[in-house]
């Protein structure tokens, strides 16, 4: 069966990376930096890189290449809707959004499985669609979203930033003028979550 597009080729390794280093390593593009970094060569390099930096890109792109695979399937896969406290967090930790699609579910806590930093996940009703088809089907809007955390029990538990797929980006300015609370646009790929979130990420291993 084929796989579904985790959208690994929309990580955005330019935006983590100081400006102008790829050139300055002789690379055509920051992706054959980061696929030398992973591959252990970038001793070959004629530039050096920061060690925090190195090791921060290359646990991602091991953690890319560690994805479950995910069927391509036509007809939706739902999971009941759910709001999953990660790591004990507190009023103010941040909210992750996502669909309550069975693969979408299991690929966001397999990558949410490598951090020990407090989260709440909110798996709203897209009706099973992933959060691509979502868009597709207009099966989501940030109204729907929110009424679905409120029922959930968001509020009477979390006061904290609301982070939306990039998919859902367009949700962004009327998620925040209905909830009142800060809203910010996370990656496409869940896998680059660890590198747009470096402040309060903490890997596990």
């Amino acid at each position: 069966m084929a796989e579904a597009n985790l959208y690994i080729d929309r990580i955005d390794w330019k935006r983590y990376l100081p400006p102008g280093l790829c050139n300055r390593c002789g690379q055509e593009g920051c992706r054959d930096l980061v696929d030398r970094i992973r591959e252990g060569r970038e001793g070959e390099l004629p530039c050096e890189l920061d060690g925090a930096l190195k090791a921060r890109l290359k646990r991602v792109t091991n953690l890319a290449g560690q994805m479950p695979p995910v069927p391509m399937v036509t007809v939706p896969q739902s999971v009941e809707p759910c709001l999953v406290p990660l790591n004990s967090p507190s009023e103010d930790s941040p909210v992750l959004f996502s669909a309550n699609n069975e693969f979408t579910q299991a690929v966001v806590m397999a990558v949410l499985a490598r951090t020990t930093s407090p989260f709440w996940v909110v798996f709203a009703d897209t009706r099973g669609d992933t959060v691509d088809m979502t868009i597709i089907l207009g099966d989501a809007t940030a109204e729907s979203i929110w009424k679905d955390a409120t029922r959930l029990g968001l509020a009477e538990n979390s006061s904290g930033t609301l982070i939306l797929p990039g998919l859902w980006a367009e949700f962004a300015e009327p998620l925040a003028g209905i909830s009142g609370r800060r809203v910010e646009v996370g990656p496409v790929c869940i896998a680059e979550l660890p590198l747009a979130l470096a402040s309060h990420w903490r890997w596990a291993d």
